[in-house]
């Protein structure tokens, strides 16, 4: 019986930006909001153009725990070490039509535990372009700072 699907850059979470038009070896995947047993990996190509290959090199199952709650005034680097988080593909990646040399690099660096590396937002071209990296919480929200 058939549980819950995720498609296209709007359901997916990803560690990458291009993985549905790059070459990255990327981890992509779905929130599961209920109780399953199998996993069914499908690539289709709507177009006519050749969609090349798809190497898929297993399923990762994670469940998530909550970490600590944030103290007052305190900063946290919330990373997948201690927090289940994850890149939100939906609202990862370039946000106009067409941007030569326009790209976000290694997003994943965002929310993983080393504090001295980095993801990338490159922005070439000139013009009305914007780029984001989103990361999220899956189990914790957090609330608005009241600024008192």
């Amino acid at each position: 019986m058939l549980v819950q699907t995720g498609n296209g850059s709007s359901q997916l979470v990803s560690s990458s930006s291009d993985v549905l038009t790059g070459s990255t070896r990327a981890t992509v995947g779905i929130v599961s909001n209920t109780d399953f047993d199998e996993v069914k990996i499908s690539i289709e190509n709507t177009g006519g153009a050749d969609a090349g290959t798809t190497k898929v090199y297993g399923v990762l199952v994670q469940k998530g725990c909550a970490g600590p709650k944030p103290v007052c005034r305190g900063i946290v680097y919330p990373n997948t070490n201690v927090y289940p988080m994850v890149i939100e593909g939906s609202r990862t990646g370039i946000n106009t039509a067409v941007c030569a040399g326009c790209s976000i690099d290694n997003p994943e660096f965002v929310i993983d535990a080393p504090t001295n590396n980095f993801g990338r937002i490159n922005l070439i071209s000139a013009g009305s372009t914007s780029g984001s990296i989103s990361a999220r919480d899956l189990i914790t929200g957090y609330l608005q700072s009241s600024g008192r």
